[in-house]
């Protein structure tokens, strides 16, 4: 659809810079001529006043109620990535900032990647090895760039890799010509109706791939396998039996009869990153097939920011900010992370409905404390003494908890922050958790 001379919803607008929504206001300016955006905004003037001065501000109560919008006076809606699709069954014309890219963008060779956990690392992963073997690619998606930024400057021979959330998926109209699903577990249901609403968004990944597409899959994990969908040739990552799949053997990464580094030099810390490794590496294979540049990504590229990240080493103690670790199974895979090592791991924050029991499995042997914080922190103590732990304290904020750790750590543990729930009870997201964390441990 040429948008030139329409009218336009948003369904909401974030007007933090880098945001989707303030890419996709930015696209369509400079796409299409005499656009007339408008947008659903709710949480006061203060909200409205800050929106650009072109964009006609329409309020209402609360985010996903529409009763008093008149969808029937804009040629087209563009959902926000947290409107709920079923919302907008009134609206004749909906779309996305998805799906004006993939109809647009002059690249094919389009990976898209998602799952629960290790979206960002796997999509990094697959950039890194793009570049080294000298390829133009393009990062794009929920790991912060969004796609409509950069589409003008996408050249058809590029590589594209897209990192896409469930909410970016929940009405994608196109598949990209490879698809990556990782390991998948409950999760935004406080936006998704149910765990099965959850799955079939993220089912858009794939469901309308051809025969000639590639479905890269966790070989294992149940809710992924109930995601995949679509006539894609499907390679499960991880799995020997599977030819082109990348899977670990007597020590080394292996894939199509070719032995790459050795497990024992992969510059990524934890079991769960093998994982992440083999399923990038599946992915990318069939278009680069440089051991090479394969093996100098796997064995410098140390992951990003608050992922298990070393910050520094103070008094013989080391400490690891994983703030990005919002959700229990995150926070049991980074207490394995450090074999040998003894670990202080702080733990909890906001109250959400999750499956707290899943701290049960976390590495008792390897932990010499656990520093308990935030809204959930009861809730998380009664798991860990049904589980037969209790060499755990509650601290009421991080500077207590630095506090705690210096005074049980010993020369070469491990402080580490990996709360496995989300930050909002204390901060605005899981950068301002860290940042306080780094800065209490600056003052030390």
């Amino acid at each position: 659809m040429n948008l030139s001379n329409k009218k336009i919803l948003f369904t909401g607008f974030s007007i933090l810079e880098g945001s989707a929504s303030k890419a996709l206001y930015d696209y369509l300016k400079r796409t299409y001529l005499n656009t007339k955006i408008h947008t659903l905004y709710w949480g006061g003037q203060q909200i409205a006043s800050a929106l650009p001065d072109d964009v006609a501000a329409i309020e209402i109560s609360e985010n996903n109620n529409f009763d008093t919008v008149d969808f029937s006076a804009f040629d087209i809606v563009f959902r926000h990535t947290t409107t709920q699709p079923h919302t907008l069954s009134a609206a004749d014309s909906v779309s996305t900032a998805e799906n004006e890219f993939f109809k647009r963008s002059a690249s094919k060779n389009i990976i898209g990647v998602t799952g629960t956990k290790g979206k960002g690392t796997t999509c990094s992963l697959i950039a890194e090895i793009c570049k080294t073997a000298g390829k133009r690619v393009h990062l794009v998606g929920n790991i912060g760039t969004p796609a409509l930024t950069v589409i003008e400057d996408i050249q058809p021979d590029d590589i594209v890799v897209y990192e896409l959330s469930s909410f970016q998926l929940w009405d994608l109209e196109q598949s990209p010509p490879v698809a990556v699903v990782l390991m998948m577990e409950p999760d935004h249901l406080d936006i998704h109706a149910s765990i099965q609403e959850y799955k079939q968004a993220k089912s858009s990944i794939c469901k309308s791939q051809k025969s000639q597409d590639i479905l890269v899959h966790h070989p294992s994990n149940m809710m992924t396998l109930d995601t995949l969908a679509g006539e894609a040739k499907k390679i499960p990552y991880m799995d020997s039996s599977s030819i082109n799949s990348c899977f670990v053997e007597d020590g080394y990464l292996t894939i199509a009869g070719h032995q790459l580094c050795k497990t024992s030099e992969v510059a990524l810390r934890g079991k769960h990153n093998l994982e992440n490794i083999c399923a990038a590496v599946t992915a990318i294979w069939p278009q680069i097939q440089d051991i090479g540049a394969i093996n100098q990504v796997l064995t410098t590229f140390a992951g990003l920011p608050h992922r298990i990240e070393f910050y520094k080493k103070t008094e013989g103690i080391d400490f690891y900010d994983d703030s990005f670790a919002a959700a229990p199974s995150a926070a049991v895979v980074a207490s394995h992370a450090f074999p040998g090592k003894k670990i202080i791991q702080i733990v909890g924050g906001l109250n959400r409905d999750l499956d707290y029991q899943t701290f049960a499995q976390m590495d008792f042997s390897s932990l010499r404390k656990v520093l308990l914080i935030g809204e959930n922190a009861k809730a998380i103590a009664a798991v860990l003494q049904s589980a037969g732990y209790n060499d755990y304290l509650f601290v009421a904020d991080m500077q207590e908890a630095i506090h705690q750790a210096m005074a049980h750590g010993q020369p070469d543990d491990i402080v580490l922050l990996s709360p496995g729930s989300p930050s909002f009870d204390m901060y605005k997201n899981y950068k301002e958790r860290a940042a306080d964390f780094r800065k209490t441990i600056d003052a030390l």
